[in-house]
Parts: C-alpha cells; structure tokens; sequence
C-alpha cells in the first residue's frame, strides 16, 4: 500500500495549487486516473484550456465530439488523424509524459464519428521494500481508449456520446485495474452577421469520465475524475481573411473532495458535490484566438480555479500553422502562483492531415 501512495501522490501532484492555508479542503486523494482529465489538445491549451464551446476542429474529440458534425470541410476536412505529445511535469522529472493519437470522420451532413488513444507514462520507478532495499526498476503507465459518436438534433444543436475504457496499472504488487466511463457532449451554434462581417455564436457542454469507481485489489475505491464544463465563444470573420474568437468556460469536478466520501457510490459522490462547500470548487476559463487566412493562428487564455478548489491559476500562449491539409500547433503553460509550481513551463505538441 505504501508503494501505491507514493506513485498516487506523483500523478495527483500537478492538480495541486499548494494552497498556505487549510490544507485539509483540498484532498484529492480519493481520485484516480486524473491525467484522464488533462487537456492535451494543443489549441485549447493555448486559449486557457476552452474547447466545449470553440469552433470545430480537428481536435475536437477530446473536448466536444459534437462539434464534429458542424465542422467545416474546407479547413477540418472530411476526416483526419492527429498525434500528440506533452511532456509532464518536467520542473520534477525528466521522463514522465503523455501521448497518442486521435481520429475524426464526419459521415455525412447529420453524424460523425472519432475515436482517441491516451497513454500515460509515469517513467522508471525505483520500488524498495519496507526496509528500503531495492527491487528493482518499472515503468508504470496509464492509459485509455475512446470512441464517440455524434449526431446532429435539429439545424443548430448536436449532441454526441463517448465510450472509454481505461487501464491503469501503477504498482506492480497490486492488480491492473480496468474502467469503463462514458462521456455526454453538446454543442449550439449560430450564424450572425454582424454588419459586413459574417459571425457565430457557439454555447457547449460536456459531461466527463462518468464511470466504475477505480479498484486495485485495496478495500477503498477511487473515483474517476468526473466533471462538468459550460462555455460560450463568439468569432468574427472578416473579409475571409481575419478571423478572431473569445470565449468563456466555467466548470467543476463532480467529485466530493471530502475525505469520507470515498465510500460513496458513483451516483452519491457526484451529488455530495454540489452540497454546501463542494458547490463552491469550481473553476473558469478565458481564452482567444487570431487566425491570419486559415494559415497562421495565435492563442493566449487564463485559467483560473478560486481558493475554494484545487487553486490552479496559469496563463496560456500558442501558436499553430496549416499548409495544405497538414497542421501543426503548439501551446505553452506560464504559472501565476508564487513559487515553483511543478505546471510551469509545460508544453503541448500537436501536429496531424486532414482529408
């Protein structure tokens, strides 16, 4: 058990704002797999992590697979595959990262369909015995695979819904565990004109990692990282050759914090969640874009989680280029809370074809 800790401890680690004050409000010690909940979309992650609400593209599926079927075939294409890398927490380690793979086909007019691939690498972990004596070196690892599908419901509205399954398999005395989570997206979006500028205006959910509680072979069972997110995002285009977005996000994790809910069920802890205290964990996002003739685009966001959550505050910047039907895209992660935050300086590559 002491082995599991330690490794738990590692991966929790960047949720953590290293709050001065009341330590016990930020437990977050009864979740697992929280890389599930990581953005590692490079476009979002350089507006402040928005992507419910955006406009659609090819990295959708992480975010809001619904935006798929409004998506538009000049720029994303018909469908396309993508790879990502980012590298984590490299402020305290030198070898931990997350990567893979996401996919998009839009059908027709009316469905589409995508699917991703996330693997998380926790590096070499040197294990010791009780006694501190070496047993050896292992490289424990995460990961989870995704499907979605997405249908419109009516001229402006589409809604999709994700299956994933998940393993984790963090220290090697105690079983692989398996999840199976499901995700709900929406997306609204409208055309306006805005004088001789065309525009849309886009409002967006999604409801995440909604699934088992995690099981290692211990008595106690960790939650998912459950969450709920709302945004907004208004873009202007104009003359076909500037196109500028903003947009809005707020959300929370649908997970009671709280140290003796962990015996809960699924359905109890994401409603001890929005209970007096857990109600007021919430975090937000702001976030823009400039994008020079479907070419170059720059990005820079803010996010922002009050003291009454995990206290995540940083600022965002990136940058992405599109040559044909090849696009690559690049995000950058400043932290704004005092100290050495183990976030700081993070780094999100994005790159992929469109067909």
């Amino acid at each position: 058990m002491k082995y599991l800790y330690f490794v738990c401890l590692g991966v929790l680690l960047p949720f953590c704002g290293f709050p001065q004050e009341n330590r016990q409000d930020y437990n977050f010690t009864n979740v697992g797999m929280t890389f599930l909940s990581v953005v590692t979309d490079a476009r979002a992650g350089g507006m402040g992590e928005l992507g419910v609400a955006t406009s659609p593209d090819n990295y959708s599926h992480q975010q809001n697979p619904a935006k798929y079927v409004f998506s538009d075939l000049k720029t994303v294409g018909k469908g396309g595959i993508n790879v990502f890398y980012m590298p984590w927490l490299r402020r305290l380690v030198d070898d931990m990262n997350i990567a893979g793979a996401s996919g998009y086909y839009k059908v027709n007019s009316e469905q589409s369909v995508s699917f991703s691939f996330r693997y998380f690498s926790m590096g070499d972990l040197h294990e010791t015995d009780d006694n501190l004596q070496a047993l050896g070196e292992r490289s424990p690892y995460e990961m989870a695979m995704d499907v979605a599908y997405a249908r419109r419901l009516g001229r402006n509205f589409s809604m999709s819904m994700t299956f994933r399954y998940g393993v984790s398999n963090v220290v090697k005395k105690y079983r692989r565990a398996h999840i199976i989570a499901a995700d709900l997206g929406g997306y609204y979006s409208k055309a306006l004109r805005l004088g001789k500028n065309s525009g849309l205006f886009a409002l967006g959910f999604a409801l995440s990692n909604v699934g088992n509680k995690i099981k290692y072979g211990t008595d106690d069972r960790l939650f998912l990282p459950a969450e709920l997110k709302l945004g907004s995002n208004l873009e202007v285009r104009i003359q076909n050759l500037h196109r500028f977005s903003i947009g809005m996000e707020g959300g929370k994790y649908l997970v009671s914090l709280r140290e003796d809910d962990h015996t809960n069920t699924v359905l109890q802890c994401i409603g001890a969640s929005f209970e007096s205290g857990e109600i007021k964990r919430l975090f937000w996002k702001i976030g823009g874009e400039y994008v020079f003739n479907e070419i170059l685009a720059f990005r820079t966001g803010y996010f922002h989680e009050g003291k009454s959550g995990l206290q995540r505050e940083y600022a965002t910047f990136g940058a992405g280029i599109r040559f044909m039907r090849i696009h690559l895209d690049a995000s950058y992660l400043v932290s704004m809370m005092s100290g050495n935050h183990p976030l700081d300086n993070s780094l999100h590559l994005f790159a992929g074809i469109a067909f």
